[in-house]
């Protein structure tokens, strides 16, 4: 059922086609807020074919999310982006994700080792920690894994609804 929906690092600076499924979910009637930790990633965004999709855009991080236009979100969407911070502050940016939703939440990484390294100038591109089923597991999501582990190309998804799995 369509509703608003925060995505969170929708865009890698340089590579449009990060923005994942974002047409798709707004296709499917959802109202996307966009939370985007570099601006100059934001700007690309937002001057790109898929800024028709996005209803508002905040420049914040999830670790630490500024004011945003509301205080809940139906779903929230953080495809690719818990490798991209430090172990300790993945606890944190996860009880972001469970204050912010009121329904679904989820979150997508590479499946264990996969060298990520700052690319078009956006330092926050760095991969700084390789995850596995373990880790979702100790989260509380549900997890599927596709491609292959501990290369480039494979993937974990991990779904959670508010209140457990």
């Amino acid at each position: 059922m369509p509703g608003t929906l925060l995505y969170v690092g929708a865009y890698a600076a340089g590579n449009i086609l990060r923005a994942d499924y974002l047409s798709n979910l707004a296709k499917a009637g959802n109202e996307i807020t966009v939370l985007e930790v570099w601006e100059p990633a934001l700007d690309e965004l937002l001057n790109s074919r898929v800024a028709k999709h996005i209803a508002r855009a905040q420049v914040g991080s999830i670790v630490d999310p500024p004011r945003l236009p509301r205080d809940t979100y139906d779903y929230i969407v953080w495809w690719h982006g818990p490798e991209h911070v430090k172990q300790a502050q993945v606890d944190r940016a996860l009880a972001s994700v469970d204050r912010l939703t009121r329904g679904l939440s989820v979150i997508a990484s590479p499946w264990g080792q996969c060298r990520g390294e700052p690319e078009f100038g956006n330092p926050h591109n760095e991969h700084k920690q390789y995850l596995y089923y373990e880790d979702y597991d100790r989260w509380g999501y549900e997890v599927a894994a596709l491609g292959p582990k501990d290369q480039c190309g494979g993937c974990m998804i991990g779904v959670r609804r508010k209140g457990g799995a």
